[in-house]
Formats: structure tokens, sequence, C-alpha cells
């Protein structure tokens, strides 16, 4: 789909409210390593087990599952997979996404 300077504009700044809102929700499971930490009830070594498994694998996977999508695409991702609300995208806009094929993959991930 073709959009124009303003719609692009849009998407841009959503697509950034989506990376931070999963963002948030893969480093909020490291925050609770770390709260457990500060209590005394995880060792320091597997903190450092739960930074390392979350490099490897949640901040890689965050990276690449983002790095190849156009901004228009991690909109309709995002409202698919409940990062970003409906409501907040323009309905110009909401129109020209696919947002069919991510409600399927969403179903599928929950599945």
């Amino acid at each position: 789909m073709e959009f124009n300077r303003s719609e692009r504009t849009i998407l841009r700044e959503l697509a950034s409210e989506v990376y931070e809102a999963e963002a948030r929700k893969v480093l909020a499971e490291l925050d609770a390593s770390f709260r457990e930490w500060r209590k005394k009830q995880r060792l320091s070594s597997d903190l450092l087990a739960d930074i390392h498994a979350f490099h490897q694998r949640d901040s890689r996977d965050l990276w690449a599952t983002y790095q190849g999508l156009d901004d228009a695409t991690v909109v309709a991702r995002g409202v698919a997979f409940g990062f970003l609300p409906k409501k907040k995208v323009p309905s110009q806009i909401l129109q020209k996404l696919d947002l069919e094929f991510w409600k399927g993959m969403a179903r599928e991930r929950r599945g």
C-alpha cells in the first residue's frame, strides 16, 4: 500500500510505540529477576545467567523481528499482537494495513 507523507510520519511514530511496548514486555521479564536478586531470593550467578540469556535470546529476537519490517508492517503486527490499541491508528491508515495476516499470526502464536 502507498502512504502519503503525513501517514508515513504517523506510522513512524506508531511503529516506535509498538517497539517500545514489546521491548518493555521482554525487559519486564528480566526486571523480575533483578527484583528477586535485590530481595536476596536469587543468586548473583543466576541473575548473570538471566542477563546472558536475555542478551543471547530475547534481545536478539526482538532486534531480528523489527530489523526487516517497514513501519506499516510493524503497526499492523503491533495491533494484532496487542502492543498498540487499534483505536490509536487513524482509520485512513488502518484501512491500508494487512491486519488479517497478522491477526492469524497472533492466533498461531497463542495457539
